[in-house]
């Protein structure tokens, strides 16, 4: 009766065991890309925050990194797909070399991630990662003996200099990594006022074509040359 018991106990430790596996899996899951195995962006996001408190204490800057991937739509269009996968792997090994230990990389979908490079007072240690992480995507990959050649554009905010607010800081570099996207790709930008103007005016221009398209106050009108 007693070896029954112990047997039993000994399933029972098993299965827990088993069971907080399962569930240490599921909350790795829950906050990693299952390709890159970096932290998703909701990871990142709470990384992020901790870093910020961190620079209120301490008095330092952040800067937050949107970096998007140039030429990948023509990997996508032209390779299968687990060419696609290691190519993003490689990418994700080539920019954490770039960076210092401590520094923070997420995947936040497809071609995009972010970076956020932390404690520092002069924000050249921005803009000498974002030129290595350049270079570094420069290189061409090769991937089951093709040559694939890629770059990247990178927008950067800096807290607290250009704002306070997470969702703002996002959206300041993703303003400034469409800038890049407009000057040439492959390059750098930090986010300037200037940029949401831009922004805000083209937004303002786009929307009043829609509505003009829309209650077809369009005409055509022809000039014999």
């Amino acid at each position: 009766m007693r070896l029954e018991s112990l047997d039993l106990l000994r399933k029972q430790e098993k299965s827990i065991e088993e069971l907080e596996q399962v569930t240490q899996e599921m909350k790795h899951l829950a906050i990693h890309d299952p390709l890159t195995k970096l932290p998703n962006r909701v990871w990142f996001l709470e990384q992020l925050n901790s870093l910020i408190s961190f620079s209120n204490r301490h008095d330092t800057k952040i800067a937050f990194m949107f970096i998007d991937l140039d030429k990948f739509k023509y990997v996508n269009d032209n390779y299968w797909h687990h060419i696609w996968d290691e190519l993003l792997v490689s990418v994700t090994e080539r920019i954490k070399h770039t960076l210092r230990g401590e520094d923070v990389i997420g995947r936040q979908w497809w071609d995009e991630f972010f970076v956020a490079i932390w404690d520092f007072k002069d924000i050249e240690i921005a803009s000498k990662v974002a030129r290595k992480i350049i270079e570094a995507l420069k290189t061409p990959f090769i991937i089951e003996n093709h040559e694939i050649h890629i770059g990247s554009s990178i927008g950067i905010s800096i807290y607290p200099d250009d704002t306070k607010d997470v969702s703002i800081l996002q959206q300041y570099a993703d303003l400034a990594m469409y800038s890049v996207k407009g000057s040439g790709r492959n390059w750098y930008h930090f986010y300037t006022d200037s940029m949401q103007k831009d922004a805000e005016e083209y937004n303002k221009i786009s929307n009043a074509l829609r509505h003009a398209i829309e209650k077809q106050e369009f005409s055509m009108v022809y000039q014999p040359i």
